[in-house]
């Protein structure tokens, strides 16, 4: 299971001011993808068993097919099936173009979700929020 969104605003930024949000797109995508992880784990409505399926929640930041920031996956299987789900998701990522990707890697993770909870439905329903937020931040104006 995995989630692109394309933030109008940054959209919008990258095309009026590249040169001055260049160099900062790649540390906005890693802040507003650390800040969606923590809400979806945190607003999770399911029970962890094994822990695996929090594991595999994380997300990567992505720059012509190629992930060049990533976090919030844990370890074991679920982290390592987390981790693989981002690298295939990665690939799809056009040359020239940035990418924030949030992932929960376990086949099951959309079942679950089609069962009536959440796994990564609320950081992915905030998500252009969570960005916006981060633009204020960084000082960043629309």
């Amino acid at each position: 299971m995995g989630v692109k969104s394309n933030c109008k605003d940054v959209v919008r930024l990258l095309s009026v001011f590249p040169e001055r949000l260049g160099r900062n797109i790649v540390p906005l995508l890693d802040k507003a993808g650390a800040i969606a992880v923590d809400k979806a784990k945190s607003s999770k409505t399911y029970k962890d068993q094994t822990g695996n399926l929090t594991a595999s929640i994380g997300y990567g930041v992505v720059v012509g097919g190629q992930v060049v920031s990533s976090g919030g996956f844990g370890s074991g299987e679920g982290g390592s099936q987390g981790r693989a789900t981002l690298q295939e998701r990665a690939a799809a990522i056009g040359k020239g173009s940035y990418g924030l990707i949030l992932v929960a890697g376990m086949k099951y993770a959309t079942y679950v979700e089609r069962s009536g909870h959440v796994v990564l439905d609320g950081a992915i329903l905030n998500i252009d929020k969570i960005v916006n937020g981060v633009l204020s931040q960084m000082h960043i104006d629309l």
